[in-house]
Parts: C-alpha cells; structure tokens; sequence
C-alpha cells in the first residue's frame, strides 16, 4: 500500500516550487538550496509518464494543477539549473 502519497508537503512543493511563497519552502526543505535540476518538476507529460513506469512514483494531481497556470511557468525567473542532458530547467 502506498502510505506515503496523501497530501505530501514535498511532493506540493514539488509541483508548486515556481511560485512564490513555495519556491522559499522548497529551498528551506532541501537545506537551503534548490533541488537537483534532475528532480524539479519541468514537465506534466514527463511526470505522468514516470507514473505509467516507475511504481514508486505515487505523487498526486493537487487543485492547483486545473485552476493556476502560473505553476507552469516561472514568472519570478528563478534559475533551477541545467540537467544532466543539457536542458535549462525554466
């Protein structure tokens, strides 16, 4: 059973780490820094199919997901660093 996925702060911080006040309890979470650029959320469709295939991965859709475009964009421009890939994490 996964007991560990009902309403996460880690994993509502995850989702919700481009907006201001998440982005200060994200880096307060993660000892005063930002998460790996591997790890931050960057794409809905790259979660979901991480979901399909890892089943470890048990994180919730939270309300904001259907109302708060805003936590898809990173309009207070916070730099999350570049992956392992390449990609600029925006």
């Amino acid at each position: 059973h996964c007991g560990s996925h009902y309403s996460n702060p880690g994993i509502i911080l995850h989702y919700l780490t481009r907006i201001h006040p998440y982005v200060d309890a994200n880096v307060e979470l993660h000892g005063k820094t930002l998460d790996n650029p591997d790890r931050v959320f960057s794409s809905l469709e790259e979660s979901f199919l991480n979901a399909l295939t890892d089943f470890s991965d048990v994180r919730e859709l939270t309300p904001e997901h259907y109302y708060l475009p805003e936590m898809f964009m990173n309009n207070n421009m916070v730099n999350f660093g570049v992956r392992q890939n390449g990609e600029k994490v925006s």
